[in-house]
């Protein structure tokens, strides 16, 4: 026979994984964002952050259950122009960003509101009185020709170009 002790034990670690695995909860996603500046709730830690908002995923990925095609992202992507980066020292052409690069690019361009998620404005501060991020290192605006390259196919067969081990994927267009 159990003792009361034992029961209590089993029914408080039951709870403890049922308050974990529900809403509000924290997912493991959201523990790797969490002490970074990608953290925009109001528990961020970094100069722009939300005034009232709570949840974390939300200033880049739309809920699991929404309507929207994957993938899940809330924001504008910026069609650019971009100019690209360029170097006499590089091999290689870097493309319009695309893929993942132009996700990142959808809040450090300059050109969209870091608030502005499908369906609502979550009030920011330490952004533009627009909503955008502030001039400095992480506004690259469309201008990426002082930036480290990004979206650029790393092919094997360029002269120098060491393919990594393992190979790092960087988005599903191998950029």
């Amino acid at each position: 026979m159990k003792t009361n002790f034992s029961i209590i034990v089993q029914f408080t670690l039951l709870l403890c994984v049922a308050l974990c695995a529900v809403p509000g909860g924290i997912s493991a996603q959201e523990s790797k964002i969490i002490a970074t500046p990608h953290n925009l709730s109001v528990t961020g830690s970094g100069n722009i952050k939300a005034t009232v908002e709570q949840e974390i995923c939300v200033f880049c990925h739309l809920p699991h259950n929404s309507l929207i095609a994957q993938p899940l992202w809330s924001h504008v992507t910026p069609d650019g122009p971009f100019v690209t980066y360029s170097s006499s020292t590089l091999e290689g052409t870097p493309e319009t960003p695309g893929g993942t690069s132009r996700l990142c690019l959808s809040c450090h361009d300059g050109s969209v509101a870091v608030g502005d998620i499908v369906g609502e404005r979550i009030t920011l501060q330490g952004v533009n009185a627009d909503g955008t991020i502030p001039s400095g290192p992480f506004n690259l605006s469309y201008d990426l020709s002082d930036d480290h390259p990004i979206s650029i196919l790393l092919d094997p067969a360029i002269p120098g170009i060491i393919p990594p081990t393992p190979p790092i994927k960087l988005d599903a267009d191998g950029r």
